[in-house]
């Protein structure tokens, strides 16, 4: 009976274990798969933040936030309310500035190009940088960020600098589905209950 107990024990352990690494392969995956097939369809879905590269202002004071991980652009209003996004359709690390007339500015590093939005998410333009630098050039500006920076690590957030005040963050709920922090954890949280299944089941043969 204590042999069927502890057998029963091990199948549920690495049952769960299975099953939070799955779910954390999951999550890697599945945010960025669901930008990609989804397109600008998803505009008043709001991605969470998982490696923000850029922030810029325009002249209304709404937000644009360049989310790495998802390959967007959300918006959000002065207060840090989301607004709408739209998915970049090129890879690489990427940054952004508004111009005068609201329009926003997106470069890219490993395609070198710059791609030009109206504040609403419609391509304007497209073209390729004539020399590489440019691209880092544009990046490493920052002369439309308004007073905002982004704190990237474990929680990535964008406050402002001169009170440290948090304007936009992921909130709990899709914290803990979103990437990439929760999405390690589930698998290393999965396979440590695998490997524990797996010795459970060498002590008891």
């Amino acid at each position: 009976m204590e042999i069927q107990a502890r057998s029963r024990a091990t199948q549920l352990l690495l049952g769960v274990g299975l099953a939070l690494f799955l779910f954390g392969t999951a999550i890697v995956y599945g945010w960025n798969f669901t930008a990609w097939i989804g397109g600008s369809r998803l505009g008043t879905t709001e991605f969470p933040l998982g490696n923000p590269h850029d922030v810029a202002v325009d002249s209304h004071g709404r937000i644009y936030l360049a989310e790495g991980f998802s390959h967007r652009i959300q918006r959000y209003s002065p207060k840090g309310q989301f607004e709408l996004g739209w998915f970049v359709p090129t890879a690489g690390l990427f940054g952004l500035r508004t111009a005068p007339d609201d329009r926003v500015q997106v470069a890219t590093e490993r395609s070198n190009k710059l791609l030009v939005y109206s504040s609403d998410g419609q391509l304007l333009s497209s073209e390729r940088y004539r020399k590489e630098y440019e691209a880092r050039d544009f990046i490493s500006e920052t002369e439309t960020t308004g007073g905002y920076t982004i704190r990237n690590g474990i929680l990535p957030r964008v406050i402002e600098m001169h009170s440290g005040r948090t304007v936009i963050s992921t909130s709990w709920p899709k914290r803990l589905i979103a990437y990439p922090f929760p999405a390690v954890a589930y698998n290393v949280l999965g396979l440590s209950l695998i490997v524990l299944s797996n010795w459970r089941r060498g002590r008891s043969t």
